[in-house]
């Protein structure tokens, strides 16, 4: 019995680690994908289009936030009982998320 519990905390254990890795791959790639809209807004208002410019500024923002919150580790676990799509949600505007679905 003793060995079947220790057994299932490992693998418990385990698969919380893989859900973490998971995550913060899924957080990885979508701060690539925000990087690259920010690159090409970048690109918009050196050329001279001005109607990117405060989105750009606010995005710009974001992007940094996302990106600390990542390197810091204080994103909310999912014992919390937020979701990865929750707190993408919570921290992209409706405007943004369109550039970064499929």
């Amino acid at each position: 019995v003793l060995i079947d519990r220790l057994a299932r905390r490992g693998l418990f254990n385990f698969a919380q680690c893989e859900k973490l890795h998971s995550l913060l791959n899924k957080w990885n790639r979508t701060l690539q994908d925000i990087n690259n809209v920010l690159k090409d807004a970048e690109d918009r208002a050196m050329s001279g289009e001005t109607r990117v410019t405060p989105w750009l500024d606010d995005l710009r923002d974001l992007a940094y936030d996302a990106e600390e919150a990542q390197r810091s580790s204080s994103m909310p676990s999912n014992k919390a009982g937020a979701s990865s799509s929750k707190l993408l949600n919570l921290l992209l505007p409706s405007c943004c998320v369109s550039f970064l679905s499929p």
